[in-house]
């Protein structure tokens, strides 16, 4: 279950901070949050098949008989269908590209070439600030690779690495 939460969390991060991002392009004087909401489109892109990991599939495959390529599909999905749903509900304007999966097949994968992940810390929600560049710190000690622990919760953020990806 912790796994879908991860999914769940890291795609509303994404889609929230491109949807957050717009506000900054459309004068917002005078109107309500519902009718900025409705300026503003937003694209689904599905998380990546290669991503998906649960630790929940077995039991899931015991009560549905269902293959783990099934259920890793359904799980994807109905996470974006959930997605799809709550954005209608706030009134944004949604593409999600699981809609036509043959149509939009290619767009998905230029869109997952130019995607890099790292692991981030997640952020204080009651005193949220920026997130800052960590810098990953690697030794060798005796000729073996020494990595802190590091116990805090994260999440796994997808970076475009082509501008051209996301244009500002």
């Amino acid at each position: 279950m912790k796994k879908i939460n991860l999914f769940t969390f890291i795609f509303l991060s994404l889609y929230s901070a491109t949807v957050l991002g717009q506000n900054t392009t459309i004068s917002q004087k005078g109107k309500t949050e519902r009718e900025t909401a409705t300026l503003h489109k937003v694209m689904i892109i599905p998380f990546e098949p290669k991503l998906y990991l649960s630790e929940i599939d077995r039991q899931v495959n015991e009560e549905t008989k269902l293959s783990a390529k099934e259920i890793k599909h359904k799980f994807r999905d109905g996470l974006n269908e959930q997605l799809y749903k709550a954005l209608k509900k706030a009134n944004y304007s949604a593409l999600d590209l699981m809609e036509d999966t043959a149509r939009y097949k290619k767009d998905i994968e230029g869109i997952y070439q130019y995607l890099s992940y790292e692991f981030q810390k997640v952020p204080d929600q009651a005193n949220y600030k920026a997130p800052k560049k960590e810098k990953s710190v690697k030794n060798i000690e005796k000729g073996q690779l020494a990595v802190e622990t590091n116990d805090q919760t994260r999440f796994m953020n997808a970076n475009p690495t082509n501008p051209k990806l996301v244009p500002l």
